[in-house]
């Protein structure tokens, strides 16, 4: 996270302190009411600071990039891992199953592909529009099976029990 600049006097009651407090807070919550509340400030002073202090402005750029990095890091984790749930089957033993979202590695790989798209145009090595259609159209189709697989996995656990303890 960028240092905020000493030689920049804060308005009213924002310290060097109340300002860390708010970007650490932000960097872990990526949630900007949460943080304002943690730094004990108004949203009045919180929006003069972020339009007339650059560096500020920086750092709280700085401080939602890593937050989101954050958690696109622990979703990719979850994709790619699954999560362990407990479940009851039929006769009532506790059954240990690994659940594996694919709606949420599509969604991923997604995202993903829309950075590249984008990284690729800027750099102007993406000029076949036949292409990005043919990728649309994979796209959409992998949403459809992964919302038709997420459909299943439900059916599949209310099958075992459902009851998750």
């Amino acid at each position: 996270m960028a240092d905020i600049s000493i030689t920049e006097k804060p308005h009213t009651n924002w310290t060097i302190a109340r300002t860390k407090r708010f970007l650490e807070h932000l960097s872990q919550h990526c949630n900007v009411s949460a943080a304002l509340a943690h730094s004990g400030m108004a949203s009045s002073s919180l929006y003069r600071e972020r339009r007339d202090k650059p560096a500020f402005r920086k750092a709280w750029d700085e401080a939602l990039d890593q937050g989101y990095a954050r958690l696109e890091a622990i979703l990719l984790d979850r994709a790619l891992n699954g999560e362990q749930q407990e479940v009851l089957d039929q006769q009532g033993i506790k059954v240990s199953l690994r659940k594996i979202s694919n709606t949420l590695g599509l969604a991923l790989l997604k995202m993903h592909a829309v950075r590249v798209a984008a990284i690729r145009a800027m750099n102007g090595t993406d000029h076949d529009e036949h292409a990005l259609e043919a990728k649309i159209a994979i796209i959409k189709k992998l949403e459809q099976l992964a919302l038709h697989t997420a459909k299943k996995e439900e059916a599949k656990l209310a099958g075992v029990g459902g009851k998750q303890s």
